[in-house]
């Protein structure tokens, strides 16, 4: 299933889990493992 529009799926680097993270987005924590990951802006 496709990610709504504006929303991207990132995999978390800590436990694996496939996220959403709204687009522009740069910093934000794993909700299951609460690990900060960052993304590089657009």
């Amino acid at each position: 299933m496709a990610a709504p529009p504006g929303i991207l799926e990132v995999r978390c680097a800590g436990c694996g889990e496939t996220l959403e993270v709204e687009h522009g987005l740069t910093e934000f924590a794993c909700p299951d493992c609460g690990m900060a990951q960052s993304l590089p802006p657009e």
